[in-house]
C-alpha cells in the first residue's frame, strides 16, 4: 500500500476544534440549565439534541428575560450573533471534504454547494493547522464569554456590546 503525505498537525488541529466546539455546545446546555432551574434535569431533557443555533437562541432569549434591561438585551443579541458566526466557521472546517496533496501533505478543504439554479459547485481552499487553530481560539473565547455572562446573571454589571471583549 502506498502511503501519502498527510499534514498531521492539521489533523490534530481539526480534532482540537471538534473537542472545543463540543465543550461550547455543552456550556450552552449548562447555561440554559442554570437559568431555568439548577438541579432539575427537565432542562436536560428539553435541550437534548437541539441544534446549536437553537441552543444559542434559547440561551439569548432566556438571558434577556432574566436580566430584562435594554443594555443587556443589546449585548446578548450581539453575543448570540457572534456565537452563530463561530458555529458557521466551525462548520466550514468540519463539514467539508478533506483531501491531502500526495507529495506535500497540504490539506485542502472542499465545500460542496448545491443550489437549484447553479447546480453543484465545489470550493477548494488550502487550509493550515494555524487557520484551524484560529477558529478553535474563537470557540474557546466564546465559551469563556458565555460563562462570564452566566456568572454575572444576577448582578448589575454593565455589558459591553463587543461580543469578544
Amino acid at each position: 500500500m502506498h502511503e501519502h503525505a498527510v499534514d498531521k498537525e492539521l489533523l490534530l488541529a481539526l480534532g482540537e476544534l471538534v473537542v472545543a466546539f463540543s465543550s461550547l455546545e455543552e456550556s450552552l446546555h449548562d447555561g440554559i440549565w442554570i437559568m431555568i432551574k439548577p438541579g432539575d434535569h427537565s432542562t436536560t431533557i428539553l435541550t437534548y439534541r437541539l441544534p446549536y443555533k437553537t441552543l444559542v437562541d434559547k440561551f439569548a432569549i432566556l438571558y434577556q428575560t432574566k436580566r430584562n434591561d435594554t443594555e443587556t438585551a443589546t449585548a446578548i443579541r450581539s453575543f448570540a450573533t457572534h456565537l452563530e458566526a463561530v458555529g458557521n466557521d466551525r462548520n466550514a472546517m468540519i463539514h467539508s471534504w478533506w483531501t491531502f496533496d500526495v507529495d506535500t501533505g497540504e490539506g485542502r478543504r472542499i465545500r460542496r454547494q448545491i443550489n437549484r439554479s447553479k447546480g453543484v459547485r465545489g470550493e477548494v481552499v488550502a487550509i493550515t493547522a494555524g487557520q484551524v487553530r484560529a477558529v478553535t481560539e474563537r470557540v474557546n473565547s466564546a465559551e469563556d464569554k458565555l460563562w462570564e455572562y452566566v456568572i454575572r446573571l444576577d448582578d448589575s454589571t454593565s455589558y459591553s456590546e463587543d461580543p469578544t471583549a
